[in-house]
């Protein structure tokens, strides 16, 4: 019955932790990088955030390069916690290239070769692919690039 009681304690301490906002920036092969509430992790497979602007985006493991993961679970009871890294220098409020930067509402970035901006913003990405996102989604557009 202990042992019952102690698997007990073990799931409701994880299901809490996991129930915990855990915060996700992917960075993806086409230059955008997205950020958002981690919804479900599938090792290899795919991940799963809700946008601050209320959507849910999927992206599959071909898609991404990168995860950066934040927050999480708290130690264990009885373990002391773990000295925090020093964070990260912050990076520079405009980009430091000669692509030109399409800032989103939903908090993430997409880099590329602006080719039309009316009616809808049409943004040629590094791989050659094209982007176009309604006027409502963009909060800034940086042109910094020369046409190839």
């Amino acid at each position: 019955m202990t042992r019952l009681r102690l698997c007990l304690a073990v799931l409701a301490i994880a299901a809490a932790a996991l129930a915990d906002d855990t915060r996700a920036v992917v960075h993806l092969k086409d230059g955008s990088v997205v950020r958002g509430t981690v919804k479900r992790i599938r090792l290899g497979k795919s991940i799963t955030l809700s946008l601050p602007s209320g959507k849910t985006a999927t992206y599959d493991d071909p898609e991404i390069v990168n995860i950066e993961i934040a927050g999480g679970a708290a130690p264990a009871a009885g373990q002391p916690a773990p000295p925090s890294p020093k964070p990260p220098p912050l990076p520079s409020a405009a980009p430091t290239s000669d692509l030109d930067t399409v800032y989103l509402n939903d908090g993430g970035f997409v880099r590329g070769y602006i080719e039309s901006d009316k009616p809808d913003v049409v943004i040629r990405l590094l791989s050659g692919k094209k982007r176009n996102y309604s006027p409502k989604d963009v909060k800034l557009i940086e042109r910094h690039a020369k046409k190839p």
